[in-house]
């Protein structure tokens, strides 16, 4: 695999921080490891400048010399989910407000489930986890 070079490697993660910042279409369509992988090496989920990004890589690739590579694979992964979101967005057919669930084959509801690592726990959520499970066991 080809050497990634600094504009290379900030345009990708340009791309990812896209896609993340509204809230992850392509990047759901990937494995949960290979969602770690893209955020471990190209950091889509922080606001930072292309210099700390540049410094994080350096760092990052000193400790784990595979990870360009693995996260190279997982980002061409990402182009093809990112492909396979915008052929279903060009295709969907238009939603009626009178129309009722669309049924899947043999009539059954259709529903689709992905998930979105996220590199970081969310405290307020963490939170009121923690308040609703010490709410219901002090009051039962």
């Amino acid at each position: 695999m080809p050497h990634l070079d600094d504009d290379t490697y900030w345009e990708r993660r340009l791309l990812l921080c896209s896609d993340w910042a509204t809230g992850g279409p392509a990047l759901s369509r990937l494995t949960p490891t290979k969602q770690w992988l893209l955020h471990a090496f190209y950091l889509p989920s922080k606001p930072l400048r292309r210099s700390a990004v540049a410094e994080h890589r350096r760092r990052i690739v000193t400790r784990d010399r595979d990870l360009p590579r693995r996260a190279s694979v997982a980002f061409q992964e990402f182009l093809d989910a990112q492909e396979a979101v915008d052929h279903d967005r060009r295709t969907a057919p238009p939603v009626s407000p009178r129309r009722g669930p669309t049924r899947g084959r043999r009539g059954r509801d259709e529903i689709r489930l992905r998930s979105l690592v996220r590199p970081e726990p969310d405290a307020k959520l963490l939170a009121q986890a923690l308040l609703l499970a010490w709410t219901e066991s002090t009051s039962g």
